[in-house]
């Protein structure tokens, strides 16, 4: 060939045509796999996004948004907030109580006491629904502070003074935490019944929290790493269906002690308000609580310090030592860490979700940690009516009386000699746990020749008297001198006090002295000889 060019046969020359055609004819199948996998990406991607995207909240009030039935404040970020009054008008209470429900609960389920109670200790309270609970407005700001700052505005919106008490159930707990934290200056008192902790809280030593974490069913254990690590998930975690999701939220008896379980069937039925509760959705109220209470907080409970440095107030809590939601020895250490706190356990099981929302559990207890452990003492400590003589199904009146000036009766009875003939006129006051008839160690003949009037009485609320609820070391003196002065027995007298009744004898001295004549030597000197008492 001219040229020195090689020769290339037509076999080969066919050949390598049909290679290039066969390079070119696979380019256009390589660029579509490219873009159907693109397109498969990016849809799987936005399904993915799509899929941990929480629906918008379907607040109350809004159209389309369940109806508002409470009464609500509007708060200063502009947000409302929902809330109940119990007990008796704040105007007259002697304690003004904020309550803190739960997890997955509302204004409706808070701890009350009796209208008895309540009226008798001059008990108010005023539950409210935490943002995005019930019919509250959302806060996706929500923050470890902002719930306090939602309490002292309720509060001063309400007009509950300087100082409230608060007392927080289960996650409420964590509310009261931040409480003591933010707005201590605002507490008289504080309770915790039961609260939630963080596991992630570094005040914690680390094989203690660990040994907690892992006594949690395993699905409770994935949902507060989600809530903790990775926040954003926290909705497709508690809606998706491959994994169990949190046996709090689902209410599974997995959580319940023995003696729960034993509770549970006699308040099957019982829970009301459970559509309100998540009325609004989910995602703000049961999963932010779930992000809020596991996150990272700005500050560790267990660097309090007390908030009451004067004993002016208490901070009570209370725990059980079966509670399966909670283990009990994160609560005894951190009752350890801060001594101010005022620690009580129970034999079994306090975090009773199930109960609480549905039976209102511990109605009194809640009343006896916000005064200070009072209630329990006033039940105990208040004694029974009295059974007041003359009154329908009281004691008869068998001895005369005088009726006083105040309007109580006075028994009285008269011994030795008539009054108007008598040369010593003797009041005697009986001691304790005795009567107008105490026995007379004076002989009746001594008496006749002596020419004594004895003139005994029951003192209130003893034998025959009426009860004198308000009465005093001065009021028994005044017993005394109408007394004479309603028998006529003179100007003056003599008065004589045996064993408690000497202090009414004192108290004659000191108030009415002017009414008492002085018994000479001789005649307590026959007094004292005389045999055959009367």
């Amino acid at each position: 060939m001219a040229g020195g060019g090689k020769k290339i046969s037509a076999a080969s020359a066919r050949a390598h045509t049909r290679k290039v055609n066969q390079n070119k004819s696979f380019l256009p199948f390589s660029g579509m796999f490219k873009k159907i996998s693109l397109v498969l990406l990016i849809g799987f991607l936005a399904w993915a996004y799509k899929s941990i995207q929480p629906p918008p909240p379907n607040i109350c009030g809004s159209p389309n948004g369940p109806p508002v039935t409470a009464p609500r404040i509007k708060l200063r970020d502009g947000r409302h907030l929902a809330y109940k009054e119990h007990g008796v008008p704040k105007d007259s209470a002697k304690y003004k109580i904020v309550y803190v429900h739960g997890f997955d609960s509302c204004r409706h389920h808070a701890v009350t006491a009796t209208n008895e109670v309540a009226e008798d200790l001059g008990v108010y309270l005023v539950s409210f629904d935490r943002a995005g609970y019930g019919e509250s407005d959302p806060n996706p700001k929500r923050t470890v502070e902002s719930t306090a700052l939602d309490i002292e505005d309720l509060a001063d919106q309400l007009g509950l003074g300087s100082k409230f008490y608060v007392i927080g159930f289960s996650m409420g707990g964590q509310v009261i935490w931040s409480c003591l934290k933010y707005i201590p200056h605002r507490l008289a008192g504080a309770t915790l019944i039961a609260p939630v902790i963080n596991y992630w809280w570094p005040g914690f030593p680390a094989n203690l929290s660990k040994e907690a974490y892992y006594q949690q069913l395993p699905q409770d254990q994935w949902t507060l790493r989600a809530a903790h690590y990775t926040p954003w998930l926290t909705y497709w975690w508690n809606t998706q269906k491959w994994f169990p999701a949190s046996s709090v939220a689902s209410q599974s008896p997995d959580i319940l002690s023995r003696h729960d379980k034993e509770l549970m069937s006699k308040f099957a039925g019982r829970r009301s308000n459970k559509a309100q509760v998540r009325s609004q959705g989910e995602f703000e109220s049961l999963h932010r609580d779930l992000m809020i209470g596991f996150g990272s907080w700005e500050f560790d409970p267990m660097d309090l310090e007390s908030p009451f440095p004067n004993n002016e107030g208490s901070v009570h809590l209370w725990h059980g030592d079966e509670d399966m939601i909670v283990p009990v020895t994160l609560q005894r250490y951190i009752a350890g860490r801060l001594p101010w706190i005022q620690y009580h356990e129970f034999s079994w099981s306090c975090d009773l979700n199930y109960l609480f929302l549905s039976g209102r559990m511990f109605i009194k207890i809640a009343v006896v940690l916000m005064v200070g452990l009072l209630g329990w003492a006033y039940q105990a400590t208040q004694p029974p009516p009295p059974n007041v003589c003359g009154s329908p199904n009281g004691p008869l009146v068998t001895s005369p009386r005088i009726r006083l000036s105040d309007g109580r009766f006075l028994a009285y009875r008269e011994k030795g000699v008539s009054k108007e003939e008598a040369k010593y006129k003797i009041i005697l006051i009986h001691g304790f746990d005795n009567s107008k008839d105490i026995i007379l160690p004076v002989s009746q003949e001594l008496i006749e020749e002596l020419g004594i009037y004895f003139l005994s009485f029951d003192r209130a609320g003893y034998g025959e008297s009426d009860p004198n609820p308000k009465r005093s070391v001065k009021s028994e003196v005044y017993d005394v001198q109408e007394l004479a002065d309603q028998l006529q027995i003179g100007p003056k007298f003599y008065v004589i006090g045996i064993s408690m009744g000497a202090y009414p004898a004192w108290s004659c001295l000191k108030y009415i002295p002017h009414r008492q004549d002085t018994l000479n030597s001789s005649f307590m000197s026959s007094l004292s000889h005389s045999s055959n008492p009367v």
